[in-house]
């Protein structure tokens, strides 16, 4: 139920820039293409998981799941770039972030049909790297569905979602070509949460929001298990977030408002733990 998680990962992303002519050389400057991050990772997670296993349990959990992680991330990250015989050479600043998360959820039963679930997840930058590219984003999909993934994130982040898991049609036993119904449910959430630190500029207003989803369980080729949901949610503030320098917006700004809009998710996958 228990378990101790090493993980190493390398990440290189790649930039390519087409040639022009430099007025300050006189001369063409071929394109290239350069890495714009090297990014390592090394972490340690401690993981447990007291599910209670039933009938439903993928659906809708009954029991305590959690990670704690802790990584340190030596990176190396394009500045600028400087131009050395003609060529287009990147520059580097080497970084060295070390950060902890805790995920966790609790689902219990409020009646004999209906289950309660919490779900939250807290992260925090023991440094302070004041860049757009290493804040913690926590919108979207994997995180608060009501505002999307870059309306909310910073040095350090924190929310929480309650929801509400109600069966529409349990034990349906029907087989369609390859497939095998099994159970459709309702989740009706609600969710709060917000990002601290770094150039964003959200506020320390806590931001809030409800949804619902329906969530259908199946079986394909007697073996896999598939999940399709369908997903909308809505955040309740308004508020604006500053853009990186290099960032431009049809109306000629650097801030950009999220908030008070509907937004639609749909998946396909083999869990809806998507945290």
């Amino acid at each position: 139920w228990s378990l101790l998680e090493l993980g190493a990962s390398y990440s290189p992303y790649t930039v390519s820039t087409d040639g022009f002519f430099s007025n300050e050389f006189d001369e063409f400057i071929p394109g290239s293409t350069s890495q714009y991050f090297r990014g390592s990772r090394f972490s340690a997670s401690y993981v447990a998981s007291l599910i209670e296993p039933t009938r439903h349990s993928d659906i809708a959990p009954h029991g305590i799941r959690g990670r704690f992680t802790y990584a340190w991330e030596p990176s190396r990250f394009l500045r600028e770039f400087e131009v050395s015989d003609g060529v287009l050479s990147p520059v580097y600043s080497s970084d060295q972030n070390h950060s902890v998360e805790l995920d966790a959820l609790i689902g219990f039963p409020l009646t004999n049909s209906l289950t309660g679930q919490v779900n939250s997840r807290g992260f925090l930058y023991l440094n302070r790297p004041d860049d757009f590219f290493y804040l913690d984003y926590i919108g979207g999909l994997t995180g608060m569905r009501s505002y999307p993934y870059f309306a909310l994130g910073g040095e350090r982040t924190a929310y929480a979602r309650a929801s509400i898991l109600a069966p529409i049609k349990q034990n349906i036993n029907r087989q369609i070509g390859r497939y095998t119904l099994d159970k459709v449910y309702a989740n009706i959430f609600a969710e709060a949460g917000n990002g601290w630190g770094g150039p964003l500029g959200t506020g320390d207003q806590i931001k809030t929001g409800t949804g619902a989803e329906i969530r259908f369980a199946f079986n394909s080729d007697y073996l896999f298990p598939m999940k399709f949901f369908l997903n909308g949610a809505y955040g309740f503030n308004r508020y604006n977030v500053n853009l990186p320098a290099q960032f431009i917006t049809t109306e000629g700004g650097s801030r950009v408002s999220y908030g008070r809009e509907l937004l639609i998710y749909f998946g396909l996958t083999f869990d809806f733990d998507l945290q």
